[in-house]
């Protein structure tokens, strides 16, 4: 049972007034730390909080071990060509991290790296960069080279610069960041419907879709129930896209594809008509009112 800890007290150096207390409450253990303190003449919240991914040591972090575990992989290789290390982003904070006053940066634990590690002469880190706007989709994410060199063979390690540098404009525009893309691998299919679907736009002439969804309904992977419930225009109805088609009498009338070159998957246009009278209802003409009934004749 962690040691928990209530305390009241009031300003420094005086005496508690009656309705103006202050409070604090501790949760202090191995395992966790935690101050919650409330002052009733204060106006304002403040908080402070470390990013517990932040290196407090050195050479006791994430980057480090895994780092000094590649280069022990390269050895064994026993290879006489320069070596070098390609890290890539899992979104820990240490990628991103500053130089504070507790923690250190990734700078001082690469520094610290090549010192330990001498026959490595470069690391490269690959991050996405966020644009920090509210916008959707795939080009909020851009990726990054950083490259560290170690100070003995800084010519070569310099010398690699334009080569990584350039690497971005090759990569495919990142949809997820690392965290969000690790969860929807192991959520897979069925699980998670949007792994590779695109979402449906429908308009009163069009269906726009996911190509590879359309091929799954046809070839009957994905069951019409399941298509109803993640498509559906109204989930208290549960009602198919298509058939609000087919109920309008709408037909089919042309498919347009729209390759993606940088996706796993293209977007299709299914256009329909005008309300086909072999399908639907019989409606009166525009304009025109309910025909009146004739007079009985006396």
């Amino acid at each position: 049972m962690a040691p928990r800890r209530w305390s009241r007290a009031g300003a420094k150096g005086k005496s508690p007034r009656p309705g103006n207390r202050s409070g604090e409450y501790v949760v202090d253990s191995p395992e966790i730390f935690v101050r919650i303190g409330y002052t009733p003449g204060q106006e304002f919240i403040t908080g402070r909080y470390p990013v517990v991914e932040y290196a407090q040591s050195v050479t006791r972090n994430r980057i480090f071990d895994e780092l000094t575990d590649k280069a022990s992989q390269l050895r064994k290789a026993q290879c006489t060509l320069p070596l070098g290390i390609l890290l890539c982003d899992g979104e820990s904070s240490l990628l991103h991290a500053a130089r504070s006053w507790n923690s250190y940066s990734i700078a001082d634990i690469m520094s610290r790296f090549f010192t330990d590690h001498s026959d490595i002469s470069f690391v490269t880190v690959f991050s996405l960069q966020h644009d920090g706007s509210s916008r959707i989709g795939p080009t909020r994410y851009q990726p990054r080279a950083d490259i560290y060199g170690n100070p003995k063979c800084r010519t070569f390690a310099e010398s690699l610069i334009p080569l990584f540098s350039s690497l971005g404009q090759y990569f495919p525009a990142p949809r997820q960041n690392p965290t969000n893309a690790r969860l929807r691998l192991d959520e897979g299919e069925p699980a998670y419907k949007f792994c590779y679907f695109g979402e449906m736009t429908m308009t009163g002439h069009t269906i726009r879709m996911s190509a590879r969804t359309l091929l799954e309904l046809l070839a009957g992977k994905t069951s019409v129930e399941d298509f109803t419930r993640y498509y559906s225009l109204d989930p208290r109805q549960m009602l198919n896209p298509f058939m609000h088609k087919l109920r309008n009498g709408q037909l089919i009338t042309s498919i347009a594809f729209h390759p993606s070159a940088d996706r796993d998957d293209d977007d299709v246009t299914i256009e329909f008509g005008e309300p086909d009278p072999a399908l639907s209802p019989f409606r009166n003409p525009p304009g025109k009112g309910t025909p009146s009934k004739p007079s009985p004749q006396h």
